[in-house]
């Protein structure tokens, strides 16, 4: 992280107004995970910094934008299918495909410049619930958690 921030601050002397910058995230980034914790404390890292950079960066004309895309269909998500702990992946209505990602930056990051784009837009809201109220969406998924 010390050298992501060195270059960010050396990024900000050099930059024109005009660069924007993308990072993207997966659904992990918005809530936990079981079975993937280091995964998931990644992917909440990354977007927490990049919201971050967002919001320090606009006053000098820089767009950040987060994309937080579901399951996309790809190599490394084919090596997940008979994973238990990846279960969660997978329980979505089907993966996105890679154009819908490069869409939703040209069709909107870019135009919009949005602080974050969430693929789709109804899954992403379910994991910002389940990362608002973690105990109830533990039980969902079967995980026993502590009652007092």
């Amino acid at each position: 992280m010390l050298k992501c921030q060195f270059a960010h601050d050396e990024a900000l002397r050099c930059v024109q107004s005009t660069i924007v910058q993308r990072y993207e995230v997966p659904l992990a980034a918005l809530a936990p995970v079981p079975g993937l914790a280091l995964y998931s404390a990644s992917k909440f890292a990354v977007r927490g910094y990049s919201l971050v950079a967002g919001m320090e960066l606009a006053e000098h004309g820089i767009a950040v934008t987060t994309i937080c895309p579901d399951a996309v269909q790809t190599p490394m998500l084919d090596q997940q299918k008979d994973k238990e702990q990846a279960a969660l992946t997978f329980s979505g209505a089907r993966a996105l495909i890679v154009q819908e990602v490069v869409d939703a930056i040209l069709d909107n990051a870019l135009k919009n410049k949005p602080l974050e784009i969430i693929l789709p837009t109804m899954r992403g809201g379910i994991a910002k619930a389940a990362n608002a109220f973690p105990t109830i969406a533990a039980r969902q998924v079967g995980c026993s958690v502590n009652k007092k």
